[in-house]
């Protein structure tokens, strides 16, 4: 039983010379036929491809409409590989045609608008999707959106010029869409990678995978609290704290830009006024100082100094200072804070190696060591 064959780069000149090799095939599966550049087929041609499931067919100098020409002759193609061809523009395909199609990958074609991609929106099965070095600047997703790529679950979005996080945003009203890979655009080189990365689990919801790496529940939770107190400022000046009959362009000004927001404040809560504070003299000059206070497991208060630390110390630094203060075992150490008057039950783990800005550390908050 043969399932598959290369025939790549072998010099032929027309689909009719592939299907006198496919046709004593009948039982193939996945054909490679890249870098031959094949004359428009004949329909008598379909019984040759009739059984083929996956087509590669990269560096052909292919066109889409001439893609759609030879489509009939692949009514059971499932994935479709047309890396480096020269699609510009896209249309829908046919009723009858692509309707088994689950992956399409066309990564490193000139492509350039969105607009042309939204032209496969109705591809029902359609769960992958291959984009990278196509162009693309901006994205755009209507808000009614349900019916369009239905089955979308993963997307390709490497090496283009995408260059506002809007386009990142819209991502998030495709109803299936669980896995992005989204790198080396310029949004992506505005920030540091860990805090680009955590800007994307925000504003995507159901994403569970993010440059091939999996979104754990734990990071999406700190991604979007950090995304709270980020935009925070933002969010009340721009009447997030009005009745919603009281709001009015700016708060629509803000929704455009951070469309999630509401949805995050309403899993984690609202942002305080204390923790949105950035104008006094300590905080501007990025130290704070706090309580390190040493508990047993029991709740027994063993040490209590104040230190004043950078907002930019990470907690490894933390757990050596602590540590070197406190003389315990330093694999053994956990660390949390709350603010002052605060019972154990609103103490927040820290459990991240982030900055002491990042888990939103006050002025005179208890930082919490246990062995």
């Amino acid at each position: 039983m043969t399932l598959y064959i290369n025939i790549a780069e072998n010099l032929l000149s027309s689909w009719a010379a592939v299907a006198e090799i496919t046709q004593q095939l009948p039982k193939l599966r996945i054909l490679n036929i890249s870098e031959n550049r094949l004359a428009k087929p004949d329909a008598a041609l379909r019984p040759a491809f009739a059984s083929l499931q996956i087509l590669m067919a990269n560096r052909q100098r292919y066109t889409w409409e001439e893609v759609l020409q030879c489509a009939p002759m692949w009514p059971d193609v499932r994935r479709l590989t047309l890396v480096t061809n020269r699609i510009r523009s896209l249309a829908p395909p046919p009723p009858d045609v692509f309707q088994q199609l689950d992956s399409l990958d066309l990564d490193s074609n000139p492509i350039g608008d969105w607009a042309e991609v939204m032209k496969l929106a109705a591809l029902p099965k359609l769960r992958d999707l291959g984009l990278a070095n196509t162009g693309l600047r901006r994205l755009e997703v209507p808000e009614q959106s349900d019916a369009l790529f239905p089955a979308l679950q993963a997307i390709v979005l490497d090496s283009n010029q995408i260059d506002e996080w809007s386009s990142v945003s819209v991502l998030d009203r495709l109803p299936s869409l669980v896995d992005v890979t989204l790198r080396n655009n310029p949004v992506t080189a505005i920030e540091k990678p860990e805090t680009t990365r955590e800007l994307i689990i925000a504003r995507v919801s159901k994403l569970q995978v993010l440059n091939r790496t999996e979104v754990t529940r734990e990071e999406r939770r700190w991604a979007e609290l950090d995304y709270l107190r980020r935009f925070g400022p933002a969010w009340r000046e721009a009447g997030g704290r009005l009745p919603a009959a009281e709001r009015g362009d700016a708060w629509r000004t803000f929704l455009q830009t951070h469309p999630r927001y509401p949805a995050i404040c309403d899993a984690w809560g609202a942002p305080e006024d204390s923790e949105l504070k950035i104008t006094s003299d300590t905080i501007s000059a990025n130290m704070v100082s706090v309580r390190l206070v040493l508990l047993t497991r029991e709740g027994e208060q063993l040490r209590d100094l104040e230190r004043r630390l950078p907002l930019t110390m990470r907690l490894s630094k933390l757990k050596v200072l602590v540590n070197k203060l406190f003389r315990g075992n330093i694999k053994q150490l956990e660390l949390s804070y709350r603010s002052p008057g605060q019972d154990e039950s609103r103490e927040i783990a820290m459990d991240r190696d982030r900055d002491l800005r990042f888990f939103g550390v006050e002025e005179g908050d208890l930082i919490i060591a246990r062995y």
